[in-house]
């Protein structure tokens, strides 16, 4: 490598951890580390065309469609009413709240994502908290440190569910019938454990029982979504519509295509195009320009050979596929716990590629999924939902034991290092079973 490929490649290093060490900074971090590696890549090639048609805008378009789509969902207020449902049945009672709110955050971040989960049920789950006497600290951190592991979780349970598999989704990496029967079982059971040591947890360090104000507590929440109804028609079109599309997905259809068309049908029939025009000139656009970033500054890299060195490294291990398995998801957890999952995914993915002919068919993408989601899960940063969490701990005045708590690294810590440790040992597990026969 020349001076030039050193220093595309030593910006773009700056850039990824740069944003991870000052998220406040890390849209203008990353844009500015694409500028500059694009200005490399001029000085070197004569042309920025080439990296800049490495840019995966069918990702992007996909991640804004069902982005999009969500919002449609939760229009219908459906969420809404199975929180006032949810209060309802939980009555107060401590482990009752950790496990309904746990159980409807992994399946909203399933469906939808993680974003969008933890914006709906974080603010609902701070006002019943503010109306219960006696909660601790300890209950407050495994509470929202399992909502974030979960919220992770339930991001990699299928191919549209969160960046890092939809990202594969929309390359054409994986396809619902790759990756569901691979990388799904492992979510699920990573799920049950997680939500069970918590319960253990919970138990272990306080009764359980409903506090003095249970019934405070549900009348609260009940009044915040007293007037809320379920709008039929809009979740009845939108669960035919997105029952469609996943029927073409499976089938293998183009996913851009399948959500473009999507979009556009549900658009039309759910008040003709007003409600879609609406949304569209609120969207935040930040995270598509973080990611049109991060896509600019790989392929930067692309350009160097660098990745093509990392490839030849890793085909010298193929002598020893367990220990070379074992390597990567360890390396993969790390490196998403550090610079999170989205430049993770973008970086180290052809590395996954390069190795997966030497393994079971769909091993590899569900270990690289696995570990991604096991290293998103260890820090605040790590991922979205952390310092989304703890900026809504603080607009909304999360108080515990008397004073007002924001959610942050400290409080996040115990609760992501055990959830990430689980998902690392069951990718271990899912690993060992898929090559017991070459260990044997």
């Amino acid at each position: 490598m020349n001076w030039i490929d050193i220093s595309i490649c030593a910006v773009a290093l700056i850039a990824i951890l740069g944003q991870s060490l000052m998220p406040r900074l890390r849209h203008f971090i990353m844009a500015g580390g694409a500028s500059i590696g694009l200005l490399l890549v001029w000085l070197k090639t004569g042309s920025i065309i080439a990296p800049l048609q490495a840019v995966p805008l069918d990702v992007m378009l996909v991640l804004l469609g069902l982005t999009l789509f969500g919002d449609f969902i939760l229009k219908s207020n459906v969420f809404a009413v199975l929180i006032r449902i949810i209060a309802n049945v939980c009555r107060g009672k401590p482990t009752r709240i950790y496990l309904f709110f746990s159980l409807i955050m992994f399946i909203i971040s399933a469906l939808l994502n993680n974003y969008q989960a933890v914006l709906l049920l974080t603010p609902a789950l701070i006002g019943i908290l503010s109306q219960l006497e006696g909660v601790k600290k300890f209950y407050v951190s495994i509470l929202f440190g399992t909502m974030i592991v979960l919220s992770n979780l339930g991001g990699a349970a299928l191919p549209i569910s969160d960046f890092p598999a939809l990202y594969m989704f929309a390359q054409g990496v994986i396809s619902f019938g790759s990756y569901v029967p691979s990388a799904t079982p492992m979510v699920l059971v990573a799920t049950a454990f997680v939500i069970v040591i918590g319960v253990l947890a919970i138990r272990f360090n306080s009764k359980g029982n409903a506090s003095k104000s249970s019934l405070i507590s549900v009348a609260f929440t009940t009044s915040l979504y007293r007037a809320i109804k379920v709008l039929k028609p809009k979740l009845i079109w939108s669960i035919v519509i997105f029952s469609g599309m996943m029927i073409f997905w499976i089938k293998g259809v183009n996913p851009t295509v399948v959500t473009v068309i999507g979009l556009t049908l549900l658009a039309v029939v759910i008040e003709k195009g007003a409600f879609l025009e609406q949304k569209i000139r609120e969207i935040d656009a930040s995270i598509f320009i973080f990611y049109f970033s991060l896509f600019a500054v790989i392929a930067t890299i692309q350009s160097t050979p660098f990745l093509n060195m990392i490839a030849e490294w890793v085909s010298s291990q193929k002598d020893d596929p367990l220990l070379l398995i074992i390597i990567f998801s360890t390396t993969t957890t790390l490196v998403t716990a550090i610079v999170s999952a989205g430049p993770s995914t973008v970086v180290l993915l052809p590395v996954a590629l390069q190795i997966a002919d030497s393994y079971p068919p769909n091993m590899v993408i569900a270990c690289f999924a696995l570990s991604i989601c096991a290293g998103s899960s260890i820090f605040t940063f790590s991922a979205t939902a952390g310092p989304l969490v703890q900026s809504l701990s603080e607009k909304y005045k999360l108080t515990v034991e008397g004073k007002p708590l924001s959610f942050g690294f400290k409080e996040y810590f115990l609760p992501g290092l055990l959830g990430g440790l689980i998902i690392y040992i069951v990718n271990l597990i899912f690993i060992f079973l898929n090559l017991k026969s070459t260990i044997l």
